[in-house]
């Protein structure tokens, strides 16, 4: 195989690495998100209990800026993550990519049969693919 640019044909490799990794992600990210928007809403709820309480107007734009600011960040931080789930399958892939075309490569090897190994010019692992197309001239 050569060099040339190599395209991405499954965004899947490796599911259980990569759902394993975007699930941690998004269980740290939805901590994170929850720890947020409870702090806005505590935010919210001390300045419904300040010296402003008796005030029918303050309360009432209290709340509707409230549940504004709860929507808004609400769909912010889905965006977000959706965005950043996207960048992790991709980020995923640049590692479980290489060692899936490496396996494939090597169960493919036989005595007649030794090819050095080119992995996306984007993908991790570059020194693994130096290493073994070394090895490769070694055994020539």
């Amino acid at each position: 195989m050569s060099k040339s640019k190599i395209k991405r044909k499954k965004y899947l490799i490796n599911p259980q690495f990569q759902f394993d990794f975007m699930g941690s992600f998004f269980l740290f990210y939805l901590s994170i998100s929850s720890a947020f928007l409870i702090g806005v809403n505590l935010i919210f709820q001390n300045l419904k209990n300040s010296d402003f309480k008796n005030s029918f107007l303050f309360q009432e734009l209290l709340t509707s800026q409230h549940s504004s600011l709860v929507l808004i960040l609400s769909i912010g931080l889905f965006l977000i993550l959706i965005v950043n789930l996207l960048f992790l399958l991709f980020m995923t892939h640049k590692v479980a990519g290489p060692l899936f075309k490496l396996k494939n490569h090597l169960k493919s090897m036989d005595k007649d049969n030794i090819e050095k190994i080119y992995f996306r010019e984007k993908d991790y692992f570059k020194d693994v693919q130096d290493e073994f197309n070394l090895m490769i001239e070694r055994l020539k």
